[in-house]
């Protein structure tokens, strides 16, 4: 065993020539989140076939607005602390953890206000549905808030297979309680509550145990205050990013909602697949001087776009065949899905932003989410409005691609200042 571990140890060595990356990293770290992203994905496939053959497409669209609703809520809780904590992290300022947990804590209040006012508002519309499932979701959600930051630990501090081990405890966890609630009814308080109540239970577990890893060091000064930052762009990403369902939901119903969110399945998925990258490089990044970051981040960008060329197409071909075997019900959303593949492009955003977050560019980070935001906010509103489902899945792809430029302009101003 030692010997092939030395011969594999060469070998990747001697790729580097060729990739122009630190191989033994790359798989080393990288084999544990392949690991847990395959099984994430596998699972949660397997949670949206089922969701797709039990529940009416008018009862699901239901479940994934107040989904969608909770997620904008929680975006006003200090969503940036993850990834300022594990930029601390990677810079040996372990004392962080701790002062994260606390602030975390404070923030994690806000989304529960929102959520209770929101129930009310439901109530005395006499939709008790809706009122019960956000009450239920705002007593439970600042639990996992501020619970949920040991992965960025793991990450920051390259332990990537605690990481991973981690993410696939919980993934299996949520999704059996899920699983058996689909199972046993179609009433979507209990499916709700569910959800939310394992994730709590399975989060508080995991947060527990990762103590034990951790060492209470020094403290980085800029830990909070640069969370603070990364949360406004994360407040204005979220609110975009989930400002599609709630117009269609508002304007088309339950049902269109359902047809919308199945035709994003799985291209949303293939892009959740890459996600690994980033966190795999952002420990690298944080550590480099802003030319090195920019030679990497321009010669990975190059081999990523191969990759996803390689995933839409494939999706393309498969999609009719994947759709009638799994989704029946939801044969509408395959056209749709086909062209959404398109927005996929915009994973090529990822690693620039990564880089620029790593390294601390508040500035840059801002100006691209801030007219982002404004371009999204305009094509959803006059699209949707205009032209249906049909509008929000053009409307993503028109600012996924708009994206593109925008980042690598603000990226390369930032290395270059």
């Amino acid at each position: 065993m030692e010997i092939i571990k030395n011969k594999t140890h060469d070998i990747l060595r001697w790729s580097e020539k060729y990739t122009k990356t630190d191989m033994v990293y790359l798989v080393s770290g990288g084999f544990w989140l392949f690991i847990q992203q395959v099984s994430s994905l596998a699972i949660g496939f397997l949670i949206n076939i089922i969701f797709a053959n039990t529940l009416s497409p008018e009862t699901y669209g239901n479940y994934k607005y107040i989904i969608s609703f909770a997620s904008i809520a929680s975006a006003f809780s200090l969503t940036g602390i993850g990834n300022s904590l594990a930029k601390s992290i990677a810079q040996g300022y372990d004392g962080s953890f701790y002062v994260a947990i606390k602030e975390s804590v404070k923030w994690s209040m806000l989304p529960s206000i929102i959520l209770i006012f929101t129930s009310l508002y439901y109530f005395l519309n006499e939709n008790k549905i809706l009122s019960l499932s956000f009450l239920i979701i705002s007593l439970i959600q600042p639990i996992i808030i501020s619970t949920s930051l040991y992965g960025y630990y793991y990450n920051g501090k390259g332990k990537f297979y605690l990481s991973s081990i981690s993410g696939i405890i919980f993934t299996l966890f949520t999704s059996t309680s899920i699983i058996i609630s689909l199972l046993l009814t179609n009433n979507i308080i209990i499916i709700v509550a569910t959800n939310f109540i394992s994730t709590a239970i399975i989060s508080v577990i995991l947060y527990l145990y990762s103590k034990k890893y951790i060492v209470s060091n020094e403290v980085d000064p800029n830990t909070i205050p640069y969370s603070k930052h990364l949360s406004i762009v994360n407040l204005v990403n979220t609110f975009t990013e989930k400002l599609d369902s709630i117009l269609l939901f508002t304007l088309l119903g339950g049902t269109q909602l359902a047809v919308y969110i199945f035709a994003l399945l799985v291209p949303e998925q293939i892009i959740s697949g890459f996600k690994n990258i980033n966190t795999l490089a952002f420990p690298k990044l944080s550590v480099q001087s802003k030319s090195s970051a920019e030679k990497s981040v321009y010669a990975k960008t190059k081999q990523m776009l191969i990759y996803i060329l390689i995933s839409g197409g494939l999706y393309i071909l498969f999609a009719p065949l994947l759709f009638n075997i799994f989704f029946p019900v939801y044969k509408e959303s395959i056209f749709i899905s086909q062209i959404y593949t398109i927005s996929i492009l915009g994973i090529l955003t990822s690693l620039p932003i990564t880089a620029m977050t790593s390294l601390g560019s508040v500035k840059e980070l801002h100006k691209i989410n801030t007219y982002g935001s404004i371009i999204q906010i305009i094509l959803l509103g006059t699209l949707i409005y205009s032209m249906g489902l049909w509008g929000a899945v053009i409307a993503r792809i028109i600012y996924r691609l708009i994206k593109i430029p925008l980042s690598f302009f603000y990226f390369r101003k930032y290395c270059q200042s």
